[in-house]
């Protein structure tokens, strides 16, 4: 799969997040299926990422928060709902498709 990468993700309100959170958000952009639904289980993302599994729910965590900051205020600036257990749908996944 692919998926777009803006340049406008790394001067927004994602600023200064950590590399953890950029690599797992573009993982999940590149992952995600035509429905913006991905499936992102901490623990390989670790392995495939090459972090500590802490760092990558952590990462997890940050994008599923609300960003008061965000360009997009769909969902309240989220980038993802989580749906199930590992199961995630990125918020605005056809500007990104």
């Amino acid at each position: 799969m692919y998926g777009k990468a803006f340049a406008s993700m790394y001067s927004g309100s994602m600023f200064g997040s950590g590399f953890p959170v950029f690599a797992v958000w573009n993982y999940a952009l590149a992952n995600a299926d035509r429905h913006g639904s991905v499936e992102l289980n901490p623990k390989l993302l670790a392995a495939v990422l090459g972090g500590p599994v802490e760092e990558v729910a952590g990462a997890l965590e940050v994008l599923l928060q609300v960003d008061t900051e965000s360009r997009s205020k769909v969902e309240e600036g989220r980038r993802l709902i989580r749906t199930g257990e590992y199961s995630y749908t990125i918020v605005n996944h056809a500007a990104y498709n």
